[in-house]
């Protein structure tokens, strides 16, 4: 089997309305993935509709590579640990990144993140600052000092590029009320992390999502301490 570089995950329960965005993100990126895994949860909206309606440009896009696109629609709704765990096992890249389909990435990021991982072999996770947009806008800072932070709190989003090694040495997600947070844990048990201080990865804050605000609240606590 030919051997991938980097692969990204999107997922998707029922975020029709701003799966554009996000795959409009995808499509501008300096690095395009070798491999797209588009996980579907079990949407009731016109996300397949969506993906469907971007399949021509994502190939034309990646046909320099030959891009591999796969679409997985689970029968009924898994939640996040389980689509991690599903999606991660499955992907064929040496490194790979989570895109939530409310969500975008710059077009620098996967380029700067795997460059970053080709240099420093002991790195498992590249992790960026994020940019708040939608209900409210806000930059967090995630700063360089990882293994301080993480002691309190979670700095390493889950739209972090990783070596797939990473998810094996730790036996993948678990069942968690901050699935990400213990999962980062474990993994810079083992690996170092990289902190870029850009904002590479935006949010969307909205009133559809599992992110409500007291929760945002309690994350913006743990993300930007210093």
């Amino acid at each position: 089997m030919e051997k991938v570089k980097f692969s990204v995950i999107l997922g998707c329960w029922n975020y029709g309305m701003f799966l554009p965005d996000a795959l409009d993100s995808l499509l501008s990126q300096t690095y395009f993935p070798d491999e797209i895994l588009f996980i579907n949860d079990n949407s009731t909206d016109n996300t397949e509709e969506v993906f469907t309606r971007y399949l021509p440009r994502l190939y034309e896009r990646g046909a320099d590579k030959g891009v591999d696109i796969t679409t997985i629609r689970n029968h009924k709704r898994l939640g996040t640990v389980q689509v991690m765990n599903l999606s991660y096992g499955a992907m064929r890249g040496e490194y790979g990144v989570y895109l939530s389909a409310d969500d975008t990435h710059h077009p620098e990021y996967y380029a700067h993140a795997i460059k970053v991982l080709d240099e420093n072999p002991k790195v498992g996770v590249v992790y960026p600052d994020i940019k708040l947009f939608g209900i409210y806008n806000q930059i967090w800072d995630m700063g360089d000092n990882y293994r301080e932070k993480m002691k309190e709190g979670n700095c390493i989003s889950g739209s972090s590029v990783f070596r797939k090694q990473v998810f094996w040495d730790v036996d993948g997600f678990r069942e968690t009320q901050m699935e990400d947070y213990d999962f980062w844990k474990r993994v810079i048990e083992k690996w170092d992390a990289y902190h870029i201080p850009k904002p590479y990865i935006s949010w969307r804050r909205h009133e559809f999502g599992v992110r409500s605000e007291g929760n945002d609240i309690e994350r913006r606590i743990n993300y930007g301490k210093s």
